[in-house]
């Protein structure tokens, strides 16, 4: 099914030493949400057309930390991960390596059209964070297309379990986001939180 460019999407992912977990929604805020433990899950969106706003004029670096911001407010208070309550966990701590792995992946999806934590080469999440230097475990990834803001792509996050999971892992200790703008390719916005222990 083809996607209109204004679709939103969102993806979460954790790896632990014991093995990988991939939970994916493909929806937006506006229908419930799905999960799945397959990996090669589909990726197509039903058609709903989100609030779009300008993208933020700050930098990558300042849009990454306020998602920070966000996510650890969100940490502060616990809540609800799809009907099971979770406690309020400690903040994270802002990661560059966690960050430069986070925009070489929003980077690699824009330039190579798709929306997935598996590349078209086959990297995985643990691999590039390995390669940007990040060697703690666990480690985690949510990822999102469409949001133009911090604060949707959170809020986005925040109502979907599997990512709602990944916000308020007690495990996670570090984070790096980044933020990709690119206005020629079908989702335009595309972000990925880097979670580390």
């Amino acid at each position: 099914m083809a996607l209109s460019r204004s679709t939103i999407l969102l993806g979460a992912l954790g790896v632990t030493a014991a093995g990988v977990l991939v939970l994916r929604r493909k929806s937006t805020s506006a229908e419930p949400a799905e999960a799945t433990t397959e990996a090669n899950a589909p990726t197509d969106s039903p058609h709903v057309a989100p609030k779009l706003h300008a993208p933020p004029k700050r930098g990558t670096a300042d849009v990454g930390r306020e998602v920070l911001k966000l996510t650890n407010a969100f940490r502060s208070r616990g809540g609800s991960c799809g009907g099971v309550a979770m406690p309020a966990v400690g903040p994270l701590s802002w990661s560059d390596q966690l960050a430069a792995s986070a925009l070489a992946h929003a980077k690699d999806m824009a330039a190579k059209g798709y929306f997935d934590h598996i590349s078209p080469s086959g990297s995985r999440p643990e691999q590039r964070m390995a390669a940007a230097g990040w060697t703690l475990m666990p480690i985690g990834e949510n990822i999102a297309s469409g949001q133009s803001t911090p604060a949707e792509v959170v809020q986005g996050w925040i109502d979907s379990p599997g990512h709602c999971r990944n916000l308020l892992n007690g495990g996670y200790h570090h984070l790096g986001v980044a933020y990709f703008y690119a206005p020629e390719t079908q989702y335009k916005y595309y972000w990925v939180q880097n979670f580390g222990g």
